[in-house]
């Protein structure tokens, strides 16, 4: 699975908030985006989606806050998109600082589960970096993009 490190600007981005147990994370999320995709918060994300700088990600994000890395029992798991503008009423915003990621690319989304397992038993034991005290991002690309899909980690050098 390929991967690569990189420096990246600060970015904000606007979306819906659900509460997802650790325990039930691989059946809630897709039970998530297809209540996205029935009830028009997919569009309504769609329709948020703006040119933006070329060093954030562009597309939809799921994005996973406040679980320490799989240290509690549950995290938040946000349907979002990269948004500067003011945030709708019904959404919440996300502030990213200006951050180091580990960017692993993943064509299907059976492939960014390999990209999280990969993560915990073979990137993060043997390299350089240590997680950063940030959401981690999964970007969903539109049709003909290469990858279909990336996992966004962030990380900061063992000898910070």
């Amino acid at each position: 699975m390929n991967y690569r490190i990189e420096k990246k600007p600060g970015f904000s981005t606007a979306g819906f908030k659900n509460c997802v147990n650790n325990d039930h994370a691989f059946n809630s999320i897709p039970k998530i985006w297809q209540e996205a995709r029935q009830n028009g918060i997919g569009d309504k994300l769609l329709g948020l989606m703006g040119e933006n700088s070329e060093k954030v990600p562009k597309g939809i994000l799921g994005i996973l806050s406040g679980g320490d890395w799989g240290k509690n029992d549950a995290f938040f798991y946000y349907l979002a998109v990269p948004y500067e503008k003011e945030t709708p009423a019904d959404m919440e915003k996300l502030n990213f600082p200006k951050s180091q990621w580990v960017i692993f690319e993943a064509q299907n989304p059976a492939d960014l589960i390999s990209a999280w397992k990969r993560l915990y038993t073979d990137w993060v034991p043997t390299s350089d970096y240590v997680l950063a005290d940030l959401p981690a991002v999964e970007c969903y690309y539109p049709p003909g993009h290469h990858p279909q899909n990336e996992l966004w980690i962030p990380i900061t050098s063992k000898g910070r």
